[in-house]
């Protein structure tokens, strides 16, 4: 999070003029540049679900199990993010269920905003569209919030259980001020610009990884930060800040909280804090991973739901 606060600044005291022209520059080569090195292939689409706000999500459904696992990544990723652990998964004979955020990879933005309660609204359509019983929801990040959210009041969908990843309480020393710099800089062509360049955009990516700095992660990090549309980027950021605490203590579903002891974002004990918030949760800290879980640590993940479906986990 420091890093990516030092390039927002840089982005504010850049030179009016030059940023103008910067602009300008992006937005062309935004015309004409060539998918970004190191993008992964998206799954093919298996069905498309309309919200009721005209957003088109696009998801993906493998396996044939008795029992569902719905995959929701965060900001700026897509559903690629889940590949090994929705591979493990299937494996284990689970039907599993993943889609694009809207305005993030293939699924579009609709008419209905992009904070928490938009994105829970989402789930509930994918859930209503393609989902059956019982449901694991595993979400990263925003995603993670999302599913808890939702396990907070569960409006009908008979869950057995949760597992949000790389997810915590809001920071307390990210004010009003400080995440609208933070929008900016989401915004912002300069840092466009900075993370199109192949050597500084894998650099910027680097507080998404812990210890082990994976390229392949990072690339792919990289590509789905420039394919997901700036005001996306700056307008879905709010819905980090809200706190769920106060929802979660009539959580009455078994939940998973998992995190990376390097994640810059979702730091350990703001994870904590919010796996305490939830009656009889789980919390487990994974150590030298990072933010990206998923692409880190795919076998926890998919230990984690094996453990609240009563199934043996094959290891990735």
């Amino acid at each position: 999070m420091r890093r990516i606060r030092r390039t927002v600044v840089a982005a504010l005291v850049a030179d009016a003029a030059a940023a103008a022209a910067l602009a300008l520059g992006v937005r062309r080569a935004n015309r004409r540049r060539p998918p970004v090195a190191g993008a992964r292939p998206l799954p093919a689409d298996t069905t498309t679900v309309v919200t009721d706000d005209g957003a088109r999500l696009a998801v993906t459904v493998e396996g044939d199990g008795p029992d569902d696992v719905v995959l929701v990544h965060g900001w700026v990723g897509d559903r690629a993010l889940w590949d090994d652990v929705a591979a493990t998964l299937v494996a284990d004979g689970h039907r599993v269920i993943r889609y694009d955020l809207r305005g993030h990879g293939r699924s579009t933005t609709g008419r209905g905003g992009l904070g928490l309660d938009r994105l829970v609204g989402d789930l509930d359509a994918v859930l209503a569209g393609v989902g059956g019983q019982p449901t694991v929801l595993v979400g990263h990040s925003i995603g993670g919030l999302t599913v808890l959210r939702r396990a907070a009041d569960p409006q009908g969908h008979p869950l057995a259980g949760v597992v949000a990843v790389g997810s915590a309480v809001p920071d307390p020393n990210l004010g009003p001020w400080s995440l609208r710099l933070t929008e900016f800089g989401a915004r912002s062509p300069f840092v466009e610009w900075v993370v199109a360049r192949p050597r500084a955009g894998l650099r910027v990516m680097d507080p998404f990884e812990g210890r082990t700095k994976d390229p392949a992660h990072l690339a792919a990090q990289r590509a789905s930060f420039l394919a997901t549309p700036a005001r996306v980027r700056g307008g879905m950021l709010g819905a980090i800040q809200e706190d769920l605490r106060p929802a979660l203590r009539r959580c009455a579903v078994p939940v998973a909280v998992l995190v990376g002891s390097s994640d810059h974002f979702a730091v350990p004990h703001r994870a904590r804090d919010l796996a305490e918030a939830c009656p009889g949760a789980t919390f487990v800290e994974l150590e030298g991973v990072g933010h990206n879980v998923p692409y880190e640590a795919p076998g926890a993940v998919a230990a984690a739901v094996g453990a609240m479906l009563g199934a043996p986990t094959r290891s990735v």
